[in-house]
């Protein structure tokens, strides 16, 4: 099984009016390969397959080892499965950049297990990505100050130390910068494995493609692990796949991922007026050049030999490229920039009416929530999904919901008695169900309240005086509610009763 995990860099320099210090070279798209490199990253090498049709910047890379370590290393950080320990191994840490803006960071990552393996579940599946996303990686800081932070977690660091990376030195000490010089985007996982080994995807997923050439099909799902949102495409394996397709669309989701995710970031420095037009000046002429390629490559509806209007599709239903209350704003920043540009900017951020999609939430532990995110003009709205063994209640809220979800799991997980343990099972439900009809405010305080409640209930020497306030506070809040919450006094009274 083989994991591909990408950071894309924003680098807005070209576009800024002061002198960033930042350095020539390498001097990319066609750098010196061999000789130059990106300090503190690694040196310039080919491809060694080359690189694709119309993606420049695609044959050559930068080696990244320098920039991200695993801490330990990875053979000693442990990934498996079914009491199986797996073999993790690294096939490569690379940086690509077009030269100008679009840069990104991948990690490939290969998963074996000693004997066969295969047919993992949904389940199995959720916990392979949490856990190799929550490998320890370290990034250099200045002043020779290594961070240490999990490999989801390590885009600010990155973009950071690409910034000094690429600063002059003067005397042994790089040159002023600003942070928003070089933003991270939105990071992206691709999960490549034989059908035979992961036989069912997320439910969430939807299949984006089926390339029965290639014996390839593609499918995406959105998640959000450790507080951060990611899409994840994966890619199932027939029996004979085409393995030139199978890389070109690597290459091809990779590149159009980077490129969408320079282009909103773009978008946003505009609103936040931090980079501004300047009619006839050099920055802007380099901003409107890129403009007009980026509108193209976003637009085009065959690419690289793929159709992608499919992919982009699946990638939209739940992130707008500009935000729909800052589209005004954006268009009249650049009210001055060639007109064809324009009007291909406001047909690139036009909002949709309704937007919407299904999300997966990795919470602690192995917690799971499923939800569905939608757009109503300018308002999103979050469902998400609490399982109580067989049975679900769905919230609206992250917070309350992970709040009820995991205080249910450690009840479930508890040495508990088992009378304690049935009457904590029909609270969650209750106290679920009535937090769909209080204010958001006070739901997640009847959540915690909840979960106050049952860590008492279930600790060795329950505290009248702990169990008793948050008891009071669930029935208050039933109380406001009515009728409806009558079996959360019945099952709070109950839950009492067999504590005292």
């Amino acid at each position: 099984m083989f994991f591909a995990f990408q950071i894309p860099l924003v680098d807005v320099r070209p576009f800024v009016h002061t002198d960033t210090s930042r350095l020539t070279s390498p001097t990319w798209p066609l750098p010196t390969v061999g000789k130059e490199f990106v300090r503190a990253f690694g040196q310039v090498s080919n491809r060694p397959r080359g690189g694709v049709e119309r993606w420049s910047g695609e044959s050559n890379f930068c080696g990244a080892t320098r920039a991200l370590r695993f801490l330990p290393s990875l053979p000693t950080q442990r990934i498996g499965l079914r009491n199986q320990p797996a073999q993790l191994s690294c096939v490569y840490r690379r940086f690509f950049t077009d030269g100008q803006s679009v840069s990104r960071l991948e990690v490939g990552l290969r998963l074996r297990w000693p004997e066969k393996f295969s047919d993992l579940d949904r389940g199995e599946l959720l916990e392979l990505i949490q856990r190799c996303l929550a490998i320890t990686v370290q990034i250099p800081g200045q002043e020779d100050k290594k961070q240490t932070c999990d490999l989801i977690s390590a885009d600010l660091r990155l973009s950071r130390h690409y910034l000094h990376a690429t600063t002059r030195l003067s005397k042994s000490v790089s040159m002023p910068t600003e942070d928003w010089w070089v933003r991270p985007g939105e990071p992206l996982l691709l999960v490549e494995a034989a059908l035979a080994d992961i036989p069912a995807l997320p439910r969430q997923s939807r299949v984006v493609r089926f390339f029965s050439e290639a014996s390839l099909e593609l499918s995406y799902c959105r998640f959000q692990i450790r507080g951060k949102e990611l899409g994840v495409w994966f890619v199932r394996l027939g029996e004979s796949p085409n393995r030139d397709v199978q890389r070109r669309l690597r290459v091809h989701l990779f590149r159009l991922h980077s490129e969408r995710q320079c282009l909103k970031q773009i978008f946003r420095l505009v609103v936040e007026k931090k980079i501004h037009v300047e009619r006839g000046s050099a920055p802007s002429e380099a901003l409107q050049a890129y403009l007009q390629k980026a509108l193209g490559l976003l637009t085009s509806p065959l690419s690289n030999g793929f159709q992608q209007n499919g992919i982009l599709a699946a990638v939209q239903e739940f992130e707008d490229i500009v935000a729909p209350g800052e589209r005004e704003d954006l268009l009249a920043a650049l009210e001055s920039i060639r007109g064809n540009i324009l009007r291909g900017i406001s047909r690139i951020t036009e909002p949709k009416d309704v937007s919407s999609g299904s999300i997966v939430v990795m919470g602690s532990g192995n917690t799971v929530l499923v939800g569905s995110s939608q757009r109503i003009g300018e308002q999103r709205m979050s469902n998400f999904q609490i399982t109580f063994g067989d049975n679900a209640v769905v919230h609206g809220d992250f917070v309350v919901a992970t709040t009820i979800q995991n205080s249910f799991n450690k009840a479930a997980n508890s040495s508990a008695k088992q009378d304690v343990k049935d009457e904590l099972k029909q609270l969650h439900q209750a106290v679920a169900e009535m937090t769909k009809h209080l204010p958001v405010e006070k739901a997640r305080d009847a959540a915690k309240d909840l979960e106050v409640l049952t860590t008492e209930a279930i600790s060795e020497k329950p505290r009248k005086k702990w169990y008793d306030l948050s008891a009071e506070g669930l029935i208050e809040a039933a109380k406001t509610v009515g009728e409806i919450a009558a079996p959360v006094v019945t099952c709070v009274k109950a839950l009492v009763g067999l504590l005292a």
